[in-house]
């Protein structure tokens, strides 16, 4: 059932009670005149349930239309995070790794409001990758050992 069925049905059962209402002011006998009344009471009854049933008809479109964008964005969601898998990095760090091209890390913490950060390159010797939103920084891909920086060099003069 949709709302113009119940428009329709509205408007008919108004017609029905005025008529019923013009009818009482005329001059009849009291035995029409309790008919007449009676019809007019079981007429505003159902106009009361039309009405009723167009609110709640009006609430469950509006849940309806609210529940089809939240399973659209979370299949889109969903889309998204298959392209990536939960991976431990050389470095120890616990990231989202991209399975396509570009290769590229996602923040775990952004991760978990549905948001994919591509972790940045922090372009240290530890390989330490920070994600710009949040400024987390994960240990994914060390490059070696860091020099020894008490070795002494000879001077060439």
């Amino acid at each position: 059932m949709d709302a113009t069925v119940i428009t329709a049905a509205v408007t008919g059962l108004r017609f029905a009670y005025d008529s019923l209402k013009t009818l009482a002011g005329m001059k009849v006998d009291t035995e029409v005149l309790n008919r007449i009344l009676a019809a007019q009471e079981k007429v505003g009854a159902v106009q009361d349930a039309l009405y009723d049933m167009r609110d709640e008809l009006f609430r469950l479109q509006t849940e309806n239309e609210a529940l089809k964008r939240e399973k659209t964005a979370a299949d889109a969601w969903n889309t998204r995070a298959a392209k990536y898998e939960l991976t431990q990095t050389q470095g120890g760090a616990i990231v989202y790794k991209f399975s396509g091209a570009p290769l590229h890390y996602a923040c775990p913490s952004c991760w978990n409001q549905h948001r994919v950060e591509p972790l940045q390159d922090n372009r240290t010797l530890s390989g330490k990758y920070r994600c710009t939103s949040c400024k987390a920084e994960y240990p994914v891909d060390p490059r070696g050992e860091m020099p020894d920086l008490n070795v002494q060099y000879e001077r060439p003069f």
